[in-house]
């Protein structure tokens, strides 16, 4: 993948003699955007423990409610950040998304382990992130290994490496998502779209991110993804509203939490990018879906 060089940092995770890594199981994400996308040379495992929150990666942002799970493969840039209230603690900076990460070795886990990589596609074309709610099996297949990574004990990576196995056998092409590479050009704009996007961001401002004059930045963006920056912008608000919505975030809420100025915008955009109601969405009501 082709990484901007615009707010992108590596996170470097020492695992030493070890396999696999669990850091705190009390890790609350916090309330606003972090300064840097970041990405590690290992693999993580993210599980929501408790709260909402919500996960940017490869442009697109993904709702954590309590149980949900992510895989994000090494050196693909990520962040996460809390939509909830202050967590008890009182910080300001910290929120009520409470999750647990694991890092691991994704080779030395198998081949340590006895277990072959290339017959889970590990090294080829197996995708690099996974966040899938509706694959309960693959989440419980995930929450095993994590057991048994903070279990520890003898034998812990050869137990979770087997969890690991059935869960990459257990999850289909289809439910896992390949990161496209981006304009590197245009990247600034995106990652201060995907941090940004609740604020009130103008054309203007993304272009002078990339160092263009807005009417050439409009151009090679349309030119790249088909649609002008600020329709981008307002279908990156209405995903996240989407993932919002199926955590069970109200409709008004959805659409303050995504940066609409009113659940009517929201509305308008949502109807535009869907083809339903925000109403209907959250309840579930996808058959007149195009």
């Amino acid at each position: 993948m082709q990484k901007s060089s615009y707010r992108v940092f590596h996170t470097p995770i020492d695992l030493g003699s070890r396999l696999v890594y669990t850091d705190s199981y009390d890790t609350y994400l916090p309330v606003g955007a972090p300064d840097a996308l970041h990405y590690h040379e290992i693999c993580e495992v993210g599980i929501c423990r408790e709260g909402r929150g919500l996960w940017f990666i490869g442009g697109r942002a993904y709702a954590l409610s309590p149980g949900d799970a992510v895989v994000v493969k090494a050196g693909v840039p990520h962040y996460s950040r809390s939509v909830g209230n202050v967590n008890p603690a009182d910080r300001a900076d910290v929120g009520d998304c409470r999750c647990e990460f694991i890092y691991f070795d994704e080779y030395r886990l198998f081949e340590e382990s006895g277990i072959k990589p290339i017959e889970f596609g590990i090294g080829s074309d197996c995708p690099p992130v996974f966040y899938r709610r509706e694959n309960k099996l693959a989440r419980e297949l995930l929450l095993h290994m994590v057991d048994a990574v903070r279990q520890g004990g003898e034998f812990c990576e050869r137990r979770a490496a087997h969890w690991y196995a059935l869960f990459l056998l257990n999850l289909p092409l289809a439910e896992a998502e390949t990161i496209a590479e981006r304009d590197s050009e245009l990247a600034p704009a995106l990652d201060r779209m995907a941090f940004d996007f609740a604020e009130n961001l103008t054309l203007d401002m993304l272009a002078a991110e990339c160092a263009m004059s807005p009417s050439w930045f409009s151009k090679r963006f349309k030119a790249e993804y088909g649609v002008t920056p600020m329709r981008y912008l307002n279908w990156l608000r209405v995903d996240i509203a989407a993932q919002l919505l199926l955590s069970g975030v109200s409709v008004t809420e959805a659409s303050i939490l995504a940066g609409f100025s009113s659940p009517s915008e929201l509305y308008r955009h949502f109807r535009e990018r869907y083809g339903i109601a925000p109403s209907e969405y959250r309840r579930g009501d996808f058959g007149s879906m195009g």
